[in-house]
């Protein structure tokens, strides 16, 4: 129902743990609305496997019949507040660049404290809708 709370944190401090994601874990889905505006959403996730070089793939993926819905990815914490990765996003992903070996020359990611991540899913613009958001997370 729109405008009922949807149980998910509003704020970083009280940010929804929706638990660690494995490489090759299925993904995690979750939906919400944003009815008023200035709603948030907020997430936390771990992706630990940065071990695992060729598999590790963090993604997260964001659709939404109301465009303005976007999300914002911050690393192991959110003091400060400084996003990491595209900005105002509905996709971010991230994965070792070049090889798949670091001997050869691939890249080590670092993407927070033991892979932790929150996300911030919200509005910067238009007024609150009862449109609906599906948010998924996978490796």
């Amino acid at each position: 129902t729109c405008g009922a709370p949807d149980g998910y944190g509003p704020a970083c401090a009280s940010a929804t743990n929706i638990g660690t994601i494995h490489v090759g874990n299925s993904p995690v889905i979750k939906t919400g609305d944003l009815p008023a505006a200035g709603d948030q959403n907020w997430f936390e996730v771990a992706f630990p496997d940065n071990g695992n070089l060729a598999g590790y793939h963090p993604k997260i993926s964001l659709s939404s019949t109301d465009p303005n819905i976007v999300f914002l990815v911050f690393s192991s914490t959110c003091s400060g507040g400084q996003p990491f990765g595209c900005g105002n996003a509905t996709t971010w992903e991230t994965s070792y660049t070049a090889a798949a070996n670091l001997s050869e020359g691939g890249t080590l990611i670092n993407i927070g404290t033991g892979g932790t991540i929150f996300v911030a899913v919200y509005r910067p613009s238009g007024v609150g809708t009862c449109d609906r958001y599906t948010i998924t997370f996978s490796d």
